[in-house]
């Protein structure tokens, strides 16, 4: 199961890609001649009330879907992973802070907040990413952090705070590798 669903992910993508390097029919060309014209070689998949063509739609559409999907959740899977090891490393005052945060964040239905921002800001495709990673970086970091509290009690890693390895070695060499797994499943 996983093959297949790696490859119809990869089929999407080269789809919406790769297709529209080889289907060059405009997405946004209106045409009086054309409209809702059933599929045929000319149209593939039709045309719609416009005259645009639908293939062609599908695929612009695909790549807009595709690039803020996977920006929103590379910005909010790192935003995560920075706050939830962080919380774990330096407990304390910054954990209970963390907590709070991440509270507050989950506090507020995201669906209406997204709303509420892009009626006021001018909706662009980066400014949808910055929105969604802002709104969705709270359940990845929760996960990091209960994650590297358990990392943090392992004899290992005490032993190398007892030796004062710099803290981010102890990142990058441990627990970046350990963590890993969690946070690409995360994203």
């Amino acid at each position: 199961m996983p093959l297949f669903s790696i490859a119809a992910l990869i089929g999407v993508i080269l789809f919406s890609f790769i297709g529209a390097l080889l289907y060059t029919v405009d997405p946004l060309l209106l045409d009086a001649n054309a409209i809702l014209l059933s599929p045929s070689m000319n149209h593939w998949f039709g045309t719609d009330r416009l005259g645009r063509d639908l293939l062609s739609r599908l695929m612009e559409g695909g790549q807009v879907s595709l690039l803020i999907g996977f920006s929103s959740a590379l910005i909010s899977t790192l935003i995560g992973l920075l706050y939830g090891v962080s919380a774990a490393l330096l407990r304390g005052g910054f954990d209970k802070l963390f907590i709070v945060i991440v509270d507050l964040f989950l506090t507020f239905p995201t669906l209406f907040l997204l709303l509420t921002l892009v009626s006021y800001v001018n909706a662009s495709i980066w400014i949808l990413v910055l929105i969604i990673s802002i709104t969705g970086w709270m359940g990845t970091a929760r996960l990091i952090r209960s994650e590297s509290f358990a990392l943090a009690s392992k004899p290992f890693i005490r032993i190398l705070d007892i030796a004062n390895v710099h803290p981010l070695k102890i990142i990058f060499k441990y627990y970046v590798p350990l963590l890993a797994p969690i946070v690409l499943v995360s994203f």
